[in-house]
């Protein structure tokens, strides 16, 4: 019994977050307050059209994340993992993305241009 209810349990950690509990998040947290996706699983989720700014989503798992239209501007991207992901039309204003991964993403029509003169850094190793 102890061995299935540890599989069990480590399965939970391993299953990505849904759409619903990242809009259950941004809901019940005050709109000035920093919210912290910080190495969180959300690989595959549909975050279209969502308000995300402001959001830590360093070391996050979001492979594959839909995010077309999202504001994810001045979200801290750092190592996080956006393999695969589609970000068209995304603004990202003074987003921070030091060595995320890229790889096979999406980024047509984003917005990096910051009216106040805030500069995007995406740099890389």
């Amino acid at each position: 019994l102890e061995l299935i209810v540890a599989k069990h349990a480590a399965s939970e950690d391993t299953i990505p977050l849904s759409t619903r509990d990242v809009i259950n998040a941004l809901i019940l947290t005050d709109q000035n307050s920093v919210l912290r996706f910080q190495g969180v699983n959300l690989a595959g989720a549909d975050l279209s059209r969502l308000d995300l700014r402001n959001i830590n989503f360093k070391y996050a798992c979001l492979q594959g994340c839909r995010l077309s239209g999202a504001n994810m501007s001045k979200c801290i991207l750092e190592r996080a993992d956006l393999s695969n992901a589609v970000l068209d039309g995304a603004q990202l204003l003074g987003v921070k993305m030091l060595c995320a991964n890229l790889e096979g993403a999406s980024l047509k029509g984003c917005n990096f241009e910051d009216p106040a003169g805030g500069y995007a850094n995406m740099e890389g190793e």
